[in-house]
């Protein structure tokens, strides 16, 4: 069995709501580098993070 390098990225933001309120956001993402696609470990990485970046920036947003 071949090995398989796992990757993953995790980001979180606390934003102030006003009036003593906060809310925390957090996303994260685990994967695989995909040999089938000869994608490099620092490809791997860059893919979800991302993926995870754009995932909390439109959660943010939605409390803005």
């Amino acid at each position: 069995m071949d090995q398989v390098t796992k990757v993953s990225a995790r980001l979180s933001t606390t934003l102030n709501l006003g009036d003593f309120q906060n809310v925390k956001i957090e996303f994260g993402v685990e994967d695989w580098v995909r040999p089938g696609v000869d994608e490099s470990t620092g490809a791997a990485l860059e893919r979800v993070y991302r993926l995870v970046d754009a995932k909390l920036t439109e959660k943010a947003q939605e409390y803005k």
